[in-house]
This record gives structure tokens, C-alpha cells and sequence, in this order.
């Protein structure tokens, strides 16, 4: 059992970069979430000299109590905030004119929602030998069930360049689910002298029955109920039911894996040299009943592909190449669309296809234990076709998103890796660490055109590792550069920077005292976000005590003496 209660706080500032120029917004986001969890779980395992079987089952139930309050504006500009996100206080007390020409809309909502959820799942795993063979089978099955019940309201109030609300949605929504997912998977694993060879057959079902109801409140002008209530009668509730955002749906899918994974030893000069093959069919099938207003759709797909996957090498030295598929979700593929969030528009897309993802990696290691090294190098490559994209379609006046899936052409990326360790000294104190990587992605997508962006990340680590008798000591210095362009003439090259300096000790005090530390300075430049270029210190510290021969445990711990920790995230997406 157990119970968390969360207060969490944020703030966050976004550009995104459009033909049109960038927009920018700024949001600030306060949730109280009450959370509690029952589980229970079992287990029984039966063993033989030539067999085992394992069977475990666990079951859960969680209930949720969330309440949230969400502030947003959006602007045709920089806003070059004071301080993070000051544009959204002063748009909201309506205190600057020179925000108020550039204010693009500005949203409050506060929600509370309600969720309870059961699951419960049973896992069997067998291993049995063959008789006068080194061959055995190996037999697994799994089988989840979840149900959830989930009752939300929400007070939504959406200003378009003007004090008063333009638009007021308050929202009932009722969103009941069932899930079931099976599998079975069964292997022969035949071991001659000259490698194994093991076919395998792999099904899986999974069903989800899902519904959404959405109501309307204030659709029921002078009789709409306060937030959190409900009307007095049912036929005032179903007189508000907002029809094109609700919905029903079944979807029911089968996977099944026919393959076999074929190992050779090469003869040579290590023993381990060997290639693999893995030659896979996989059988798909779906099916899906979905009801949505005036849409009533039944769709159906089989598909059959050939997956192989090659092995060459040896244990330091393998290179492999793998293809993989993935199929767009039917749902994407209806013809509808959904208006739920005035300012963010769905709509689905029947002319999905599957994407088709190459990939090839090769590492190379070389090592001497004894005398503490190593140098491991490793590159990679893939290539994704008919990649699918959450197009989205931007309109400057409004600030209406209109986001739609849809297959692009161009993403492929590489990477290369070097992680190196070398003592120093014959004691091996003193320790040397270097790890480079390199990562070069060049990303397309669908923002109201298409879009080509090349992102190049460099990352740097160095660490000097001492020990002296008990004590460790460690100097730590680690960089991030981000170089990202595109030929699209609209977006704007960046340059940024990430550092991090650390020092950090152990010392062993008299008494059977410890006495831990960590220093380190954080320095961001390169952002157009004045409020992200920025340096801070966190200092930590931590002095222990152990009783009864280690049973008993005492900790004094200072944390963040100087109060200089910034818990600050940025993230810069492929687009």
C-alpha cells in the first residue's frame, strides 16, 4: 500500500519556429495530485532436474485525485521577459500595452479529475531439457487485464485580443476503458557443435474497448451548474452532450511472429566469431469499430512482412543490421475531426502508410582488465521511410493549430561513440575518463510546410578519479553543444552551449564517521531566452554515522546550501 500526495509548480516558455515567423508562448501550470496504491502480488515456482516452471500474478488498484489550474498566452513576438515568464503575469492583470499588441490569445482552465483503475496480470514461463540432447524448449505466456474509470471537469476560458472571454467551455467527461492483452511465445532451441539453432512462434492479442462522453455545461445557459456539479436531471445532462467530441470504440489486434534465429561459429581464430541470422514473418490483423457522431466506421487490415535481422563478428566486434515496420494506428486513419481544445485541432488522415526503418550498428572494443582499461568505439545508422508525422497547420491571426498525421520522406541520422578509461599511475588511484558522442539527425516534418531541420549534438566528459586509502575524490567536466540549421530560409541557426563543472569526495573520519560532497557549476549560453543563458552553483553535503555493526544507519544531510539550484529543463525537439 501506499500514498503520495504531489504539489508541483511549473513554468514554461516555448518558440516555435512557422514560415509565417516564430510564435511564443508562456505557460504557467500548478497541479495537486493525491494518489494511492493497493497491490499484491504472488509467485510459484516448481522445479525438476530436466524442468522448471515459474508462474507469478500480481493484481493493483490506484486511485488518483487530480486538481489543476493552467495560465497560457501566446504572442506574435518576443515578449523578453523580466524574469521567466513575467510577460504571462502582466498580459493577465492587463498592465502592459506593449504585450497587448502582440498578444495573440490567452487561455485559463482549471480541472479536477477522478480516476480509479484495476489491473491484474498472470505470467507462466517453462523451461524443459530434451531427453539425451543439450536441446530444451522454452514456453512462456502473459495475460493483463485493466479496467479504468475516469470522471474529469474542467472550466476552460479562451480570450482572443480582448479583456472579456470570447469563449467559455465548461466540461463534463465521463472516459470508461477495458483492456485485455495476451501473449504466448514458444521456442525450440537446437545446440549442435557448430552453433544453435532456435525457431520460434510468438502471438499476441490485445483488445481496448474505449469510450468517451463529453458534455457541454454551459451550453445549458442560465441553468448550467457550478464547476464540479452536475445538472438536477439526466435529460438535461444528455441535452448537452457534445457529439462530436465523444465517442466509442473497440479495436482488436493480433500479432502473429513465425521466425527462427540461426547462429554459425565461424572457424578462426576467436571462438566466438559467428554470424546470425534471424529471418521473421510477422501476420497482423486489426479490427476496428469506432462511432463518432455522424461517423459509424468498420475497418479491417491484414498485413504480412518479412522482417530479417543479420549478425556478424565476434563478442568485441559485432556489426548488426535489423529491418523494422510500424503500422499508423486505424484510429489515425478516419476522416474526423476533433474541436475539443478550441486552439488545437486533430484530424485523422485515410492515406496513412506504414514506415519501413533500416538500421545498422557496428562497435569495437579493446581492453586489458589488469591493467584497468579499455577503449570502446561504436557508430550507428538508420534510415526511417514514410516516417509519420504529426503535421501541423498554423493560423498567425488566431492562433489555431490544426494537427494531422502524415508520411515524410527524409529522416535518417548516425551517431558515433568513444568511451575511453586509462590509469594513470601503476596503483591505479588515479584514473582517467574521457566519453565522446556525436549525433547528427537530419529530421523532416509538416509544420504549415514542409520542414527540414539538421540537428548536430557534440557531448564531451572528462572525469580524474583519486583514491587515496579510504578516501575518493573526483573532477568531473562535461559539455553539450547543439549546432541546428535548416534550408528552410525562416529558421533561425542555433547555437547553444551547455556546461557543468563538479568536484566531488568521500573521506572516511575517525569514529567511523563519513563525510561526502558534491560542488557543481552549471553554465547555459546560446539561447535566445535570456532567462535560460544562466550560472549557477548547488552545493551539497552529507555527513553519516553507522551503529550496531551497520544495522542501525544515522545521516546528517545539507542540501543545496547556498539555495542555487535552478530546476530548469530545456528542451529542444528535432524540429
Amino acid at each position: 500500500m501506499a500514498h503520495r500526495r504531489t504539489d508541483d509548480r511549473s513554468v514554461t516558455s516555448a518558440e516555435t519556429f512557422l514560415p509565417v515567423g516564430s510564435s511564443f508562448s508562456r505557460m504557467r501550470r500548478e497541479n495537486i495530485a493525491n494518489n494511492l496504491q493497493l497491490t499484491t502480488a504472488h509467485q510459484y515456482f516448481y522445479k525438476k532436474s530436466t524442468s522448471h516452471i515459474t508462474l507469478k500474478g500480481d493484481a493493483a488498484y490506484r486511485r488518483n485525485r487530480n486538481r489543476s489550474n493552467r495560465w497560457t498566452a501566446e504572442f506574435s513576438a518576443d515578449p523578453k521577459d523580466a524574469y521567466r515568464a513575467a510577460a504571462l503575469d502582466s498580459i493577465f492583470v492587463g498592465a502592459s500595452e506593449r504585450l497587448a499588441k502582440m498578444l495573440i490569445n490567452r487561455q485559463k482552465e482549471q480541472q479536477k479529475t477522478v480516476a480509479d483503475n484495476w489491473s491484474g496480470d498472470v505470467r507462466l514461463n517453462g523451461y524443459f531439457a530434451v531427453p539425451h540432447t543439450p536441446d530444451y524448449i522454452n514456453l512462456s505466456a502473459d495475460i493483463h487485464v485493466e479496467k479504468r474509470d475516469a470522471i474529469s471537469f474542467s472550466d476552460y476560458s479562451l480570450y482572443m485580443n480582448s479583456t472579456s472571454a470570447t469563449d467559455r467551455l465548461l466540461r463534463h467527461v465521463t472516459s470508461p476503458e477495458v483492456a485485455f492483452d495476451a501473449a504466448v511465445k514458444a521456442t525450440y532451441a537446437y545446440r549442435p557443435d557448430w552453433g544453435n539453432v532456435r525457431p520460434f512462434y510468438d502471438f499476441k492479442e490485445s483488445y481496448r474497448d474505449a469510450e468517451l462522453s463529453s458534455y457541454r455545461l454551459d451550453r445549458l445557459a442560465e441553468d448550467m451548474p457550478e464547476y464540479g456539479e452536475l445538472p438536477s436531471s439526466v435529460a438535461a445532462l444528455m441535452s448537452c452532450l457534445d457529439a462530436p467530441n465523444s465517442y466509442a470504440s473497440r479495436l482488436n489486434t493480433q500479432k502473429h511472429r513465425v521466425g527462427m534465429h540461426i547462429v554459425y561459429w565461424l572457424p578462426g581464430k576467436w571462438p566466438s566469431h559467428s554470424i546470425s541470422i534471424t529471418p521473421e514473418v510477422e501476420w497482423r490483423i486489426d479490427h476496428l469499430t469506432y462511432h463518432r457522431d455522424l461517423l459509424h466506421a468498420k475497418s479491417h487490415r491484414s498485413k504480412l512482412v518479412f522482417l530479417p535481422a543479420v549478425s556478424w563478428g565476434f563478442d568485441i566486434c559485432p556489426i548488426n543490421y535489423r529491418l523494422t515496420s510500424a503500422y499508423p494506428n486505424l484510429l489515425n486513419r478516419l476522416a474526423y475531426t476533433d474541436t475539443a481544445d478550441p486552439l488545437n485541432l486533430y484530424q485523422g488522415n485515410p492515406n496513412l502508410k506504414r514506415s519501413i526503418n533500416h538500421e545498422i550498428d557496428f562497435s569495437r572494443s579493446f581492453f586489458d582488465y589488469k591493467k584497468g582499461w579499455h577503449f570502446y568505439l561504436k557508430a550507428c545508422w538508420n534510415v526511417t521511410r514514410n516516417a509519420i508525422a504529426h503535421a501541423m497547420n498554423y493560423d498567425a491571426v488566431t492562433g489555431v493549430r490544426t494537427f494531422s498525421p502524415r508520411n515524410v520522406n527524409g529522416n535518417w541520422g548516425m551517431n558515433f561513440s568513444v568511451d575511453y578509461q586509462q590509469p594513470i599511475n601503476k596503483k591505479q588511484s588515479l584514473v582517467f575518463t574521457a566519453v565522446t558522442d556525436v549525433n547528427y539527425q537530419n529530421s523532416v516534418d509538416y509544420v504549415t510546410e514542409r520542414s527540414v531541420v539538421r540537428n548536430l549534438n557534440i557531448g564531451e566528459k572528462l572525469r580524474l578519479n583519486m583514491r587515496i586509502k579510504q578516501h575518493i575524490f573526483d573532477l568531473d567536466v562535461a559539455v553539450k553543444f547543439l549546432h541546428a540549421t535548416s534550408p528552410n530560409t525562416h529558421l533561425q541557426t542555433i547555437n547553444s552551449f551547455d556546461f557543468k563543472y563538479s568536484a566531488s569526495a568521500q573521506i572516511v573520519l575517525p569514529a567511523g564517521m563519513l563525510f561526502s560532497t558534491d560542488l557543481t557549476l552549471y553554465h547555459r549560453t546560446g539561447y535566445t531566452d535570456s532567462s535560460l543563458n544562466d550560472c549557477h552553483f548547488v552545493a551539497n553535503a552529507r555527513l553519516s554515522k553507522s551503529f550496531l555493526k551497520g544495522r542501525l544507519g544515522l545521516n546528517l544531510t545539507a542540501f543545496d546550501i547556498f539555495n542555487g539550484l535552478s530546476n530548469v529543463t530545456k528542451v529542444i525537439n528535432a524540429q
